[in-house]
């Protein structure tokens, strides 16, 4: 945690640093910031500032404090590889809904885990793929934010659950290609579950070669895409020790060339890419501020506006509202591929908590366990909430398939075909 100036703050996240959150009180910005030793170093170098380590009421960090959570064993979360896990479910899925599902390998991560891609629709085993109407759906690109693979495969659940008893999800699936990437970044995932690592963002990428994974390794995956890689140093950074490294070159990822594969060889009318933490649902242009584009007509009619968001208590906006980024995924779907491309921002620790009024959760509990914003809690109720939130918006997307220039609204807003500026 460090007490500085907005100015500082700005510098720090246009140097690459991780700020994940900010209380501004008066001319005192607070900012939470992850960060390894020798980044705190400089930072203190650099901005002669005074850092102290967040902790909760038992004095743990926030490493510690989810060392002692997994310890205890997890109520929700589960690892992609272990044991029943993520890719165990997949797998389980596929066999138990052979009829509408094809699980389907499409590529390897840095250290060879299998990426795994679930296509379902009406015949899926006979049924040639591409040949209709598609919609991607990608989780945990970036490792620490668990909410979104569970959110996500909940979603997948939802499809094939009701598919021939909902007529809704039936008539979905009878016309239209639902893919499910549940977890897009296999090996930083995982590592987020071992010992001091929970944060980790990236991938596992050895970008020093040195054999170990530290700070300066792991590459950005959603910026490492073609589509404006590497266009400033605001939208990624060509440091490998920032949480925003670009990588090397455009696509030098394993993951990022499968899904562009995936991306080029089918035509997906839509991507829906979860992350979190920060009840967003950006849209449209990320590399340049309050840029606008033709297509933000049928965004907004998707996505909602403030007063009438499609997803309960998230802010519909560019996607350059949460900050400037380039080399994205949907940046690149949208630039390369032509496919209308949205990034949900899931719901952070202290968002998730406030909908709830018991004795699990107060005002201050996300402080007093020593949880970021993207420490989802481990619960339940809340989880399912957070899912639930966003199933209109999922089948409000995959009906628009068809025919995306006349969207369905989750909202209920028709999107107008051309927008007329007035003037004297």
């Amino acid at each position: 945690m460090i007490e500085t100036t907005a100015d500082v703050a700005g510098a720090m996240r246009a140097d690459g640093y991780d700020v994940i959150s900010e209380t501004v009180d008066g001319e005192t910005v607070t900012v939470e910031v992850i960060m390894s030793p020798a980044e705190a170093n400089k930072a203190r170098r650099t901005y002669d500032l005074d850092i102290s380590l967040k902790r909760n009421k038992k004095g743990q960090t926030t490493a510690q404090a989810a060392f002692e959570e997994a310890e205890n064993g997890f109520e929700v979360w589960r690892q992609w590889a272990e044991p029943g896990g993520h890719k165990d479910e997949m797998e389980f899925l596929a066999d138990q809904y052979d009829d509408i599902t094809e699980l389907i390998t499409i590529g390897q991560s840095v250290n060879g885990q299998d990426i795994y891609a679930m296509r379902i629709t009406e015949k899926a085993d006979t049924k040639r793929r591409g040949s209709r109407p598609a919609v991607l759906n990608i989780s945990a690109q970036h490792a620490r934010e668990w909410i979104s693979p569970e959110v996500n495969l909940r979603l997948m659940k939802y499809y094939l659950e009701n598919y021939g008893s909902d007529e809704r999800v039936t008539d979905i699936l009878d016309t239209t290609e639902i893919w499910f990437i549940i977890v897009y970044n296999p090996d930083g995932y995982d590592w987020t579950f071992t010992e001091g690592n929970r944060l980790w963002r990236k991938n596992l990428a050895d970008n020093n070669g040195d054999g170990e994974i530290t700070s300066i390794d792991g590459v950005d995956l959603n910026r490492n895409f073609a589509t404006n890689w590497g266009q400033d140093n605001e939208g990624s950074s060509d440091n490998p020790t920032s949480q925003v490294y670009r990588g090397p070159a455009p696509t030098s990822e394993p993951e990022t060339a499968a899904a562009d594969a995936l991306m080029a060889q089918y035509d997906f009318s839509f991507l829906v890419n979860y992350h979190s933490a920060a009840e967003l649902l950006l849209y449209g242009t990320g590399n340049q501020v309050d840029s606008p584009t033709p297509d933000d007509l049928l965004n907004i009619a998707i996505n909602g506006t403030d007063d009438n968001p499609a997803v309960e208590g998230y802010d519909p906006d560019l996607s350059a509202e949460l900050y400037i980024t380039n080399g994205t995924t949907t940046g690149h779907a949208v630039g390369a591929h032509g496919i209308m491309a949205y990034t949900p921002e899931l719901a952070t620790c202290n968002t998730a908590t406030s909908y709830f009024e018991d004795d699990a959760f107060g005002p201050t509990y996300c402080a007093d366990e020593g949880r970021s914003g993207f420490e989802f809690p481990d619960d339940e109720a809340l989880v399912q909430f957070e899912f639930e939130k966003n199933i209109e918006y999922q089948l409000a997307i995959a009906e628009s398939a068809a025919d995306p220039a006349n969207p369905v609204s989750p909202v209920g807003t028709p999107a107008p075909d051309f927008e007329v500026k007035t003037f004297t």
